[in-house]
């Protein structure tokens, strides 16, 4: 599934912690692989050559200076890292917001699954 980012709709209203109004001014797309397979027993063989695509994909649209450090999230597998897509400078606020609200890290340790800020190895 391909979803288009246009520059003017990331450029409307406040500034945000994701950094897509860092960039060249052309438009974005997002990219979700939808897979299905039946057996379990392929589960490694399936991560394994979505990474290599995506990788591919990434490394054509770096060579073609069509890249862009963003990643959403929701589409990312466990092996990517998101947050630092957003810039270092939101990653850093965004891990400052974190021990300030959530000083027990009760959202980065005690929550299986999803995505985390690395608060403990932050540079703040």
């Amino acid at each position: 599934m391909l979803q288009p980012f246009l520059p003017t709709w990331v450029r409307k209203g406040d500034e945000n912690p994701l950094g897509l109004d860092e960039g060249t001014g052309e438009p974005l797309v997002n990219v979700s692989f939808m897979v299905s397979w039946p057996h379990s027993r392929d589960d490694e063989f399936i991560k394994a050559t979505t990474r290599r695509t995506v990788e591919k994909i990434e490394e054509f649209a770096g060579a073609n200076e069509l890249g862009h450090r963003y990643r959403y999230i929701n589409y990312c597998a466990e092996w990517q890292r998101p947050f630092e897509g957003y810039g270092q400078g939101n990653l850093r606020v965004l891990r400052e917001v974190s021990r300030k609200y959530d000083p027990d890290g009760l959202f980065q340790k005690g929550c299986v699954g999803g995505h985390k800020l690395d608060v403990d190895a932050g540079d703040v």
